[in-house]
């Protein structure tokens, strides 16, 4: 596969698919967020756009990463390029997903936040470096997104938390990612876990229901949340998604289901439920507030549907050995 050449010129085909050959040049918007991670990549990819004679759009408050996304339905804008953390990600997908899907442009990920949940879905250690020469080799993938519907309409790639789960997403902040890293969901669970209550709940997964108590849900199209690998068997490419229900009631059992969420067997435990569907319905007593990839979603009834590829990202393999299709393949 060809790198990007300085030369500026580039070839569209028809639909979303870019063309990458020799003498071609994608063009490219990147969309930053000079703050993600402490602005430690800040520097680093102004640089990068100079040097590629890619264009850059800086960000200066909430929502104005969606509002580019959404204007980057542009013939001349093939790649868009989001260098920011999961929030500035999910912003920036809520507004590609504003344009119509010929039109939509591939979405190249800069990993400039703390948890970096999104990377994680092309890659385990994803680098700076690494998502680079990704934008700059030219394959891609798609993969599914999951849409909410019920409270605030949008659509997320990682996780949606119910109950004691986005109250402890909620807590979550960059300083405690930064000082704890991985063990600051755990750290920040311990905390929550005393004061938890329980919800009546009913789940609609396809053909499976569940009815009865819960301390907390979650339902995934990606494998993390906050930094931590909450459903392992979570698969962004297999046009459905994961609903986990927490239905340990006493401070024991979710002290002891925290400590399987440690070393991920959480799905060996009892109080553990789970499905898999293309479509999940939640209802609760009392509502219950989700928050999705670091948004509030608003509170139950909620509907989450699995909506297959629905967006193109420059990734080169599945993660099993399969070569990612050539862009404009």
């Amino acid at each position: 596969m060809a790198r990007i050449s300085a030369d500026g010129s580039r070839k569209r085909k028809a639909g979303t698919h870019l063309a990458m050959e020799e003498g071609t040049m994608r063009s490219t918007l990147i969309v930053m967020n000079p703050h993600a991670g402490g602005g430690r990549h800040a520097e680093a990819t102004r640089e990068l756009a100079k040097t590629r004679g890619w264009s850059l759009r800086e960000t200066e408050r909430k929502g104005d990463a969606r509002r580019l996304a959404a204007e980057a339905a542009r013939p001349e804008t093939e790649v868009l390029v989001v260098a920011g953390g999961d929030g500035t990600v999910n912003e920036v997908i809520n507004g590609l997903m504003e344009i119509e899907p010929a039109r939509r442009p591939t979405l190249g990920i800069l990993p400039c936040g703390t948890a970096n949940d999104f990377v994680k879905l092309q890659r385990e250690g994803l680098t700076w470096d690494d998502a680079v020469a990704m934008i700059e080799g030219g394959a891609c993938r798609r993969f599914d997104l999951a849409r909410v519907e019920g409270g605030r309409r949008g659509y997320f790639a990682n996780a949606a938390t119910g109950g004691i789960s986005s109250e402890i997403q909620e807590q979550l902040d960059d300083q405690a990612k930064q000082w704890w890293g991985r063990f600051s969901y755990f750290r920040v669970a311990a905390e929550v876990i005393p004061r938890a209550e329980a919800y009546a709940v009913r789940v609609e997964a396809g053909s499976e229901t569940y009815e009865g108590p819960a301390m907390a849900l979650m339902v995934a199209n990606g494998r993390h949340a906050g930094g931590v690998e909450l459903l392992p068997e979570a698969d962004p490419e297999d046009h459905r998604l994961d609903v986990a229900v927490v239905r340990a009631e006493s401070l024991g059992e979710l002290s002891s289901l925290l400590a399987r969420f440690a070393v991920g067997r959480q799905e060996q435990s009892a109080h553990f439920w789970m499905a898999r569907a293309r479509r999940i319905e939640i209802r609760s007593e009392p509502g219950m507030s989700f928050i999705g990839d670091g948004e509030p979603l608003g509170e139950t009834p909620l509907i989450f549907e699995a909506v297959p590829g629905a967006i193109e990202i420059c990734s080169p393999s599945s993660g099993d050995g399969e070569e990612g299709k050539p862009v404009g393949a």
